[in-house]
C-alpha cells in the first residue's frame, strides 16, 4: 500500500511542519513584552506590550489552522482520498485536462472551507480585540 514515494514525500510533509512548528514557537517565546533599548524612543510601552499580544494571538490562530490542515491531509492522503476524489473526477467524463483542473479546484474549495473559521475568527474577533 505505502511505497517509497509515498513514505518520501509523507516524511517530508512531516518534517516541514515540524520545523515550521519549532519556528513559530522559538518565535513566540522570544516575544517581550517591553520594547528593547533601540526602539524605546519609538513605541510607548502599551503600544508596544498591545503588538506583542497581538502577535501571539495571531500566531495562535495560526498554528491551530496549520495543525488542523496537517491533521486533515494526513488521514484524507493515507485513506485514499486523493484516489476517490481522482475517481469521482474520471467519471464525470471531463477529459484530462478538465478533469485535472476540477481535481484541484475542488480540493483548494476544500482548503478553503477549512481555513474559514480561521480567517473569520480572525478578521472579526482578533481584529476588534485589537484595534
Amino acid at each position: 500500500m505505502f511505497n517509497g514515494y509515498f513514505i518520501a514525500a509523507f516524511t517530508g510533509i512531516i518534517v516541514v511542519e515540524s520545523v515550521r512548528l519549532a519556528g513559530t514557537l522559538l518565535n513566540l517565546r522570544a516575544l517581550k513584552s517591553t520594547a528593547p533599548p533601540e526602539l524605546a524612543d519609538v513605541y510607548d510601552p502599551a503600544t508596544y506590550r498591545r503588538s506583542q499580544e497581538y502577535t501571539r494571538a495571531g500566531s495562535r490562530l495560526g498554528l491551530a489552522g496549520s495543525l488542523l490542515d496537517l491533521a486533515v491531509l494526513l488521514g484524507f492522503w493515507p485513506a485514499g482520498g486523493f484516489g476517490w476524489l481522482d475517481g469521482v473526477v474520471r467519471g464525470w467524463g471531463l477529459g484530462p485536462i478538465w478533469g485535472g483542473l476540477l481535481f484541484l479546484l475542488i480540493l483548494f474549495a476544500a482548503r478553503g472551507v477549512l481555513a474559514l473559521p480561521f480567517e473569520v475568527w480572525e478578521v472579526f474577533v482578533l481584529e476588534e480585540r485589537f484595534g
